[in-house]
Order: structure tokens, then sequence, then C-alpha cells
């Protein structure tokens, strides 16, 4: 029994002696108005020591941080790096693996391997196809990193990965779709857009699709929600993308004019 009047207290590690035991270290809190509080961690003695791993986005700019945890990121191409901070000694080899994560359930994808560029490298990348089969079945993830070094021991760690969700709920109309194209402007509205996440709606980009190419033609963007357009010739899809402040975009079909 050791007793202390501060918040803290250091406890050097030699006192622990017996390696893959677990030792538990209990903590009684008394303050003199009110009844005893009782604390506990338990601590394992490792025989070794493995290496100290870490994960972090590759291009810090495209992930946002996350509360409580984690990284918020749009559901496109994205890189990770692994990074090895301690017992890095000699090759090492990394392995990554995915969950999905819906209502705190954690469920293994291991055929996500297959859309990881570099599953076995330090640097992965989580293609476009990952998100498509993945996502919205799963509004979260967990990427998981092991590295193995020349000694066979193993260090792992994780990266609780959000997905950003993009506006919703608003509407984009067109006045008319009687006009000349090349000659006529044709006046679009979109109100009513909000973030889910709170994030501002800060970009509005009008395009028309062809309907015979599929060839994308973006005619305006900024962050008016109204766009007075004047249209091409041909048969074509008129739609705009809506994004809000951390990239997240919602693709809009408004009509089709010939």
């Amino acid at each position: 029994r050791i007793d202390v009047v501060g918040g803290s207290f250091e406890w050097k590690t030699t006192v622990f002696r017996v390696p893959n035991a677990i030792y538990e270290i209990v903590a009684k809190i008394e303050k003199p108005d009110r009844r005893p509080s009782w604390g506990a961690i338990q601590v394992v003695l490792l025989s070794t020591t493995p290496p100290a791993v870490s994960v972090r986005c590759q291009t810090p700019t495209l992930c946002y941080p996350f509360e409580p945890i984690g990284q918020k990121i749009n559901p496109v191409r994205v890189g990770l790096v692994g990074l090895c901070s301690e017992d890095c000694d000699g090759a090492l080899v990394f392995e990554w693996e995915m969950y999905g994560v819906n209502n705190s359930t954690e469920t293994h994808l291991p055929e996500a391997r297959e859309y990881i560029v570099g599953v076995n490298e330090q640097k992965m990348a989580l293609s476009d196809d990952f998100f498509k089969i993945y996502y919205p079945t799963y509004g979260d993830f967990i990427a998981k990193l092991t590295v193995t070094n020349e000694d066979g021991y193993a260090g792992i760690a994780d990266l609780f990965l959000h997905i950003n969700k993009p506006p919703e709920g608003g509407t984009c109309q067109v006045d008319n779709t009687d006009g000349k194209a090349l000659i006529d402007r044709f006046f679009v509205t979109c109100k009513d857009w909000e973030d889910p996440e709170g994030t501002d709606v800060e970009h509005f980009a009008f395009w028309t699709m062809n309907l015979d190419t599929g060839a994308l033609l973006f005619l305006i963007y900024g962050p008016e929600s109204k766009a007075s357009l004047v249209l091409p010739y041909g048969d074509f899809q008129l739609g705009v993308d809506i994004k809000d402040k951390e990239e997240a975009v919602q693709r809009i079909n408004i009509t089709t004019v010939s």
C-alpha cells in the first residue's frame, strides 16, 4: 500500500519482475465529503520489446481531425503510412488490414486487401474501388498495421477513419428548359443545402455532361448557389457538384436538356 496526496504517481517498472504476467494496480480515492471511489489498471510485462508503430495520413491536408479519435477522410483514394520509432533494426515486414465499423461494431474485411495498393509496404493507398465496394455499407473504417522486425517480434497500430458526409437536404432547379443553346440564359437555383456534420457548404460547380460522349464540361463554380448559364449545343445532362469545406461532394443531376 502506498499513500499519496497528489493526482499522479510514478512507478518504476523494475518492480514488475515476472514477464508475461498480469499485474493489477488498484487506486482508492478518498475525499472528506464523499464516499471513496475506486479505479484499476492492468499491466502486462513483456519478455521482449516489439517495434513501436504508428499510422498517419501520407498527405496531412487530405485528412481532418475527427473527435474523439482518428481522422476524417473523403471516400476517394487516400494514402496512409506506417512509422516505426523503436526496435526497428533490420528488415521490417509490413501488413495492412481493414475493418469496417457500424454502430461501434468492427467487421474484418479480408477481401479488402485486393483494393489496397501496397498491402505489404510501409506506404499504402486505399483505392477508389475500395470505397465503391465498402461505402456506404460501412460509415467508418479502421486501418490496422502489423510491423514485424527481424527477430520475429510484432508491433501493431491502427487508425480510425471517419468518412466525411457530403451536403444534403437541399434542392436545385432550373427556371425553364425552353431556349436556344449558345444564346439564351438559363437560371439555376440551389437552396437548403446543409452539411450533416456542421461544416460550411462553400462551393457550387455547375456542369453539363454530353449524353453521347459522357464528356463533362464545367460552366461556372464558386460560393454562389445561383447561376445564370449559357448552355452548349446538343443533348446533355445539367447538374451541379455541391462541396463542403472539407471537400466532401454531393453530385446532383438537375435535368436533361436537348
